[in-house]
């Protein structure tokens, strides 16, 4: 099967089997360290902050770049982010 927003090929459930728990965690983990979020924000729904957007942002591009999550997954990660929000973060230029 394929992921009908990005294309790439989709493997069991939620989550690829090849995917740790613990990978996913300990970039999460990565993220609210160096933004200074807390790492429950960043997996929960939450208002629009621009702290608070912009960690996720970060998170959403590391997880795309050093998993193979695909754009529904790592949404569900974020706290439930729909796939078009997590394209819209991805388009726009890296996170520092």
């Amino acid at each position: 099967r394929r992921d009908a927003h990005d294309g790439k090929p989709k493997v069991g459930g939620e989550q690829h089997e090849d995917q740790s728990v613990d990978a996913v965690e300990a970039i999460l983990q990565e993220v609210a360290r160096e933004t200074g979020v807390p790492l429950g924000w960043l997996q929960r729904k939450n208002p629009r902050q621009p702290q608070l957007v912009q960690a996720k942002a970060l998170a959403a591009f590391r997880l795309r770049q050093r998993t193979t999550l695909t754009l529904r997954e790592i949404g569900h990660q974020l706290g439930g982010i729909s796939p078009q929000a997590v394209t819209h973060w991805l388009q726009l230029s890296p996170p520092t």
